[in-house]
């Protein structure tokens, strides 16, 4: 059966709201993580850990086809990293005020 223009877009669609979905469930995650750290009185930034991870990400690139363009992914990645640091700054910020009330 060919496919048509309108079944390969909706395709594409359905994809776009699962990428969506996925980055609400990572930031979700971040959220959690910035939750201990901060019982931890650890800073939120880890730049070791954020290269290890785009590291990760760009060798499991590799091994799909057709791979991603590793620098397209360094910037999807550098800024999923400063969407969720800007999250967790913002909501440590407001644990903080709250703790303070």
């Amino acid at each position: 059966m060919e496919r048509t223009l309108e079944g390969i877009r909706d395709e594409i669609e359905r994809m776009d709201r699962a990428l969506i979905e996925l980055l609400s469930c990572r930031l979700r995650v971040a959220l959690d993580i910035e939750t201990i750290k901060r019982e931890r009185c650890l800073p939120i930034r880890s730049p070791e850990r954020e290269q290890n991870e785009l590291a990760m990400v760009l060798a499991y690139a590799q091994t799909l086809e057709p791979t991603l363009d590793g620098e397209f992914l360094t910037q999807l990645m550098t800024l999923i990293f400063a969407m969720s640091v800007a999250q967790q700054e913002l909501q440590r910020v407001r644990a903080t005020e709250y703790a303070n009330k």
